[in-house]
């Protein structure tokens, strides 16, 4: 939480915006004392005192009093679908974020050693607690046991039986997260799941489960978003099977958020296969051969991604953004437009034809039929008195009509014209 509330107090610094921070109960003592830091900081740096403010512990009924207030100008709503509901029902324009179930797909092409690698250390960053972390695994048949060794090497243990069972009732409570799970470390999750902690291998960091591919939905609690060091693994067919897989793990709470993809490092295969994926999973970021919570939150490993903790889902899942919230949003814009003169412009022809005897060629040229099969008819002469004088009227004329246009000639033009 306390990366949330910096990035936030950062984005506010920046635009010269005063805020209120409202914690999640669990949060609120992390929470309000990173409040504390920033402010400080940005007190000695010249903001106005008091400039960033926490309630430590608030009610349901004081956000929504707080968020209703006529003090307050813009909500950025990090939690929830209830808290997101309630900023959006306030009045006051709101951005809300929503929640994440991002799978990661490994296909027979990738180079598994990164692929395990980045699986590994996405979910092992800051515990899991990062909302675009992978949440499942989806491997190809042709390369599953293959990754599946690789992992268990990086530390990831596997439980079965009556341990999977276990483990997954603890950390779903109540058809969503069970709090006490978040963000803790695996060996304490296991140990308060009733998991024998001396099955578990010294240098653990991520607990995993291998979960049936048709196993996913409301009543199969492997297939959720779960916010701590548990991976779900699943076993795919084939690439377009495993493409299948992920759809329906995001539409199963991580809709428009986040996804990842493990392909061939050669172009021309990376880029079908990532179209295929981008076009079917229904999310606003696809990362490739790249841990999906620290690329999501910006600057690491790809530096197209805005840096920040606060990631839109677009409207598919009911916000109003879909890319990661900056500054830019925390501004309002002034567009300032000075009168200017139009911009006139012609074309030129594709041929300009020069030297002796080059008229008629020319002329001969312009009565070719367009593409279309259609052609000029019609040709209008514009010319000054000392043209026609000197004859050049006359020739240009008759070679028009030889060539079959109706012409007509305008010569009253002067030697200096007005406007």
């Amino acid at each position: 939480m306390s990366f949330t509330v910096i990035a936030k107090a950062l984005m506010m610094a920046k635009t010269r915006n005063a805020g209120v921070i409202l914690p999640h109960p669990k949060a609120s003592k992390a929470t309000c004392e990173a409040v504390q830091i920033c402010c400080k900081a940005g007190e000695d740096a010249g903001a106005p005192k008091g400039w960033l403010q926490c309630v430590e512990n608030p009610t349901m009924q004081e956000s929504n009093n707080i968020m209703k207030s006529d003090e307050i100008r813009m909500i950025l709503s990090t939690g929830g679908p209830g808290v997101v509901r309630a900023s959006y029902e306030s009045g006051k324009p709101a951005i809300g974020v929503g929640s994440g179930n991002a799978p990661v797909l490994v296909d027979e092409t990738a180079d598994l050693e990164l692929a395990c690698g980045s699986i590994v250390v996405g979910k092992t960053f800051d515990n899991g607690m990062i909302c675009a972390a992978e949440q499942s695994a989806v491997i190809v048949s042709e390369v599953y046991d293959e990754l599946k060794k690789l992992l268990t090497n990086r530390g990831v243990f596997f439980v079965y039986g009556n341990d999977r069972e276990k483990l997954a009732n603890y950390i779903r409570k109540g058809n969503r997260v069970n709090p006490e799970a978040v963000g803790k470390p695996a060996i304490e999750i296991a140990k308060k799941a009733g998991i024998s902690i001396e099955t578990i291998p010294k240098g653990t960091v991520v607990l995993a489960t291998e979960e049936d591919k048709h196993d996913i939905g409301e009543h199969f609690l492997m297939s959720h978003e779960k916010l701590c060091p548990v991976l779900s693994v699943f076993k795919s067919d084939d690439f377009m099977d495993g493409v299948d897989v992920c759809s329906r793990i995001v539409k199963n709470g991580g809709v428009g958020h986040t996804a990842g993809l493990y392909t061939s490092k050669d172009p021309s295969i990376a880029f079908q296969r990532e179209t295929i994926f981008v076009k079917q999973v229904p999310v606003g970021r696809v990362f490739i051969n790249t841990p999906t919570s620290l690329t999501a939150i910006g600057t690491a490993f790809n530096f197209q991604v805005d840096p920040s903790f606060t990631l839109g889902v677009g409207t598919l899942a009911g916000s109003s953004v879909s890319n990661n919230l900056g500054p830019m949003h925390l501004i309002n814009l002034v567009t300032v437009a000075r009168r200017q003169t139009h911009i006139e412009w012609f074309n030129l022809p594709n041929r300009i034809y020069f030297n002796r005897g080059c008229l008629e060629e020319a002329l001969r040229d312009c009565s070719k039929a367009y593409s279309t099969g259609d052609r000029d008819e019609r040709v209008l002469i514009v010319s000054g008195k000392t043209n026609k004088k000197l004859g050049n009227v006359h020739r240009v004329a008759s070679c028009l009509r030889e060539e079959g246009f109706e012409v007509e000639v305008f010569t009253d033009v002067h030697s200096d014209p007005d406007m």
